[in-house]
């Protein structure tokens, strides 16, 4: 949980596959606390090229996202490129 302490106090954007933690009190405590913006890639451990060959296609989207969405924020981006605020029954 201090590496998300650490991600808000730097504000830098998280990126993970581990969407658990918005279930575990402590640690999507930790994100609300910190003021984190968090996108998790929706389909798990994914292939490093393919996940970088996404982020760069998504790049001016998570820019936007960055400079006018308030944190805390949880984004959900699949890897056809949909990004939304909710993915199964995960959300901030």
């Amino acid at each position: 949980m201090k590496w998300l302490a650490l991600a808000g106090e730097k504000q830098w954007l998280v990126f993970s596959c581990n969407k658990k933690i918005l279930k575990v009190p402590d640690e999507r405590e930790a994100i609300i606390r910190g003021k984190v913006g968090i996108v998790f890639l929706t389909s798990g451990e994914e292939n490093i090229a393919r996940v970088l060959k996404l982020l760069l296609a998504k790049w001016e989207i998570l820019e936007l996202l960055w400079d006018t969405t308030e944190r805390p924020f949880a984004r959900f981006l699949s890897l056809h490129g949909r990004l939304t605020d909710k993915f199964k029954d995960y959300q901030l």
